[in-house]
């Protein structure tokens, strides 16, 4: 049993589980935070982790990297619609920053004149949206899509994406080392998924992003 991680569910997952089908293996989901994930996978415990938009060879020397990207995210910051009056970051008064301490990009991605603010540091997304609800915070740093999905449960809670966009990232899922044949044609059939979807009229750009996967999980070509 093919065991990986992914923070939330998603047809990011659905690709890689008809491309591990295509040589006879089955997909098991496991949802953990995002450094224990990686510190299993690296140990061998777990068999690999789910869509990573940093170079983890220098933190996970075991892990080898899924050469084709599933898929191409975009990352903004997010704020509640109460506590600002404009959609531009660099015009958000008083921002009270809350970064994540297990998103290894978010250091790297956070403006600086944000990071002047002295952010505050929380474990996970969790424990940053009850920040923000309890009025700790009030600006976020995640990947597009992401916010939706932790906060469709929760309609008293309003957002407005910030713009410009921070940065662009491709996602790859890396496997351990003892996978990396697998890893070499996995990649291919990754690269033939995303092809047939392009090709099918479903998506218009061969190079989707992970927003535009999550409308597709039904619909994934086996």
């Amino acid at each position: 049993m093919e065991r990986f991680f992914e923070e939330q569910p998603s047809a990011v997952g659905e690709v890689v589980r008809v491309a591990l089908a295509r040589e006879g293996h089955e997909l098991e989901l496991l949802y953990l935070p995002r450094m224990r994930s990686l510190s299993q996978a690296n140990r061998g415990v777990l068999d690999g982790d789910l869509a990573r938009t940093i170079d983890v060879s220098s933190l996970a020397e075991n892990l080898v990297k899924v050469p084709t990207p599933l898929c191409h995210t975009s990352y903004y910051l997010y704020a509640p619609v109460h506590s600002t009056t404009t959609n531009h970051w660099a015009d958000f008064q008083n921002p009270k920053p809350v970064m994540l301490s297990d998103m290894l990009v978010a250091t790297e991605l956070w403006p600086e004149s944000l990071l002047s603010f002295e952010p505050l540091k929380l474990p996970d997304t969790s424990q940053a949206l009850r920040a923000i609800e309890k009025g700790q915070a009030n600006i976020l740093l995640l990947p597009e899509g992401i916010l939706e999905i932790l906060t469709s449960n929760k309609p008293t809670i309003q957002f407005i994406k910030l713009h410009p966009v921070i940065a662009h990232r491709d996602a790859f899922l890396w496997l351990h080392k003892r996978h990396a044949v697998l890893a070499e044609k996995l990649g291919q059939h990754i690269q033939n998924i995303k092809q047939s979807l392009f090709d099918s009229g479903r998506v218009t750009d061969v190079h989707f992003t992970c927003g535009t996967l999550m409308t597709l999980a039904k619909s994934m070509p086996q």
